[in-house]
């Protein structure tokens, strides 16, 4: 069990830290996908977990509705 762990745990932590690094979401919190389906622009912003907040910081209710972002399910 000992020498799985040594094999599984530093996998584990290169993968964590490589999705970490190649994220690619700007000051708003908002990733590649979010600009390509024009869901970054007019001053939106997302939380921590992925909601979709507006300019004023007020819950974006269509724009959560609609949201197909895969990098945010854990909504």
């Amino acid at each position: 069990m000992n020498a799985i762990c040594e094999i599984v745990l530093p996998i584990f932590g290169f993968i964590v830290l490589w999705i970490i690094i190649a994220n690619d979401k700007d000051e708003n919190n908002m990733d590649s996908y979010d600009r390509m389906m024009g869901i970054a622009g007019e001053g939106r912003s997302r939380g921590v977990l992925g909601t979709i907040y507006k300019k004023n910081g007020d819950y974006d209710f269509w724009a959560n509705l609609f949201d197909s972002n895969s990098a945010w399910y854990y909504d």
